[in-house]
């Protein structure tokens, strides 16, 4: 998920044009192999991705990479002197009315659960 949708100013030419691959493949699904064929353009990645996990069970896991549509060489990425690169894991925690602890944890489902 783009940090937005629409062209803009700031972005390059480059960085515009992408926005047509990122919209074709919006609200879908994608592979690890696809991901990373789309965050590697022109030896850049974008300046920051923050991912969370939206749901898991034993044979899935689904995760939602925010990240910006800035792309930028390795010395110009966030993140990289914690040695993560672009990537930052953001953790939604349920409020106390929705937490269910099982086992010391709570459901990672939590926003699934009815």
């Amino acid at each position: 998920m783009p940090s937005q949708w629409t062209t803009g100013d700031h972005l390059t030419k480059e960085e515009n044009g992408y926005l047509k691959i990122w919209n074709s493949f919006r609200d879908k699904q994608l592979l690890f192999d696809q991901v990373v064929d789309l965050f590697y353009q022109e030896s850049k990645t974008p300046k920051w991705v923050d991912s969370s996990i939206v749901y898991s069970t034993r044979d899935l896991t689904l995760v939602q990479l925010f990240f910006s549509r800035q792309f930028s060489t390795e010395d110009k990425i966030y993140y990289m002197e914690s040695g993560t690169g672009p990537f930052k894991a953001v953790v939604e925690i349920p409020p106390d009315h929705l937490k269910v602890i099982k086992d010391g944890k709570f459901d990672l489902n939590w926003k699934r659960i009815k």
